[in-house]
């Protein structure tokens, strides 16, 4: 099963303006995965100790058979993006900084779309080279959840909720499962 939570964690070290720290119960954890944003998770329980941009895997499992090949689903990944507006309290809207902060969540949906879309090229090529702790390219599985990403079909929004001083950018990534759908006589009993 392709893990893009997997290779969404990896950018979240990688890139700048979150770097975030994998290890267990680290003050830099800046990757949560949640059931959904309205939802008790780590990232709600901790979101008044952290000042830095976060990423946030939505858990669920969403699809639809593709409307072209019903022996293939299609899958949706939801995730969030979340910046901290700086200076106003909890409760108060100053709308130049909600403004900034919203700029700031397109420009990271942006480089987070843009860097998907290259990994996804380098799937696609066969380069197997790109190490570290998440995800392997090496992988079948990998490879074939990255080509079967529908980049041009990504959605994206900024929330119109403030949520303790956090805008938060909701993206969808949408792809092919590269696994027909069939019925496997192991799955049943005689």
């Amino acid at each position: 099963m392709f893990a893009f939570d997997n290779v969404l964690e990896y950018w979240a070290t990688k890139y700048k303006r979150i770097k975030h720290d994998p290890a267990a119960k680290s003050k830099d954890k800046r990757f949560f995965r949640i059931q959904e944003i309205d939802l008790q998770s780590e990232w709600s329980r901790n979101m008044n100790l952290i000042d830095k941009p976060c990423l946030l895997f939505r858990m669920a499992e969403d699809g639809q058979v593709n409307s072209d090949n019903p022996n293939r689903l299609d899958r949706f990944w939801g995730i969030y993006l979340a910046v901290k507006q700086k200076g106003a309290p909890n409760n108060v809207v100053d709308e130049l900084g909600a403004a900034d902060c919203k700029r700031e969540l397109l420009r990271m949906t942006a480089a987070l779309i843009a860097w998907v879309a290259r990994l996804q090229e380098w799937a696609n090529n066969g380069r197997t080279d790109v190490s570290n702790p998440f995800f392997s390219l090496t992988d079948r599985e990998t490879r074939e959840g990255l080509r079967g990403l529908r980049i041009n079909k990504t959605a994206f929004w900024t929330t119109p909720v403030h949520l303790n001083g956090w805008w938060l950018m909701g993206i969808e990534f949408y792809g092919i499962d590269p696994r027909p759908l069939c019925v496997n006589s192991e799955d049943y009993d005689e």
